[in-house]
């Protein structure tokens, strides 16, 4: 089952950068991201210290909200 997969991230001192398909974004500390788990996917870390993220998956909804319809790279879901 497909499911949306999301990054919230909390500690991040150069910010953390997620490759999703021919993407790429730079995630902030306080910042909420969706992105295509589907996608060949991989993050980096340009810092010493660690990065932290909560990352979750929520199964898809099931009345039509707009989360139903993300599809290609990393979207911000805040903001």
């Amino acid at each position: 089952a497909y499911r949306n997969r999301y990054h919230l991230v909390v500690a991040s001192d150069a910010g953390s950068l997620l490759y999703a398909g021919d993407e790429h974004v730079r995630m902030w500390p306080g910042e909420l991201w969706w992105f295509n788990n589907k996608a060949l996917h991989w993050a980096r870390n340009e810092s010493e210290r660690w990065r932290i993220h909560v990352i979750f998956d929520v199964l898809p909804n099931k009345i039509g909200l707009p989360w139903d319809a993300f599809t290609g790279g990393p979207r911000s879901v805040l903001g």
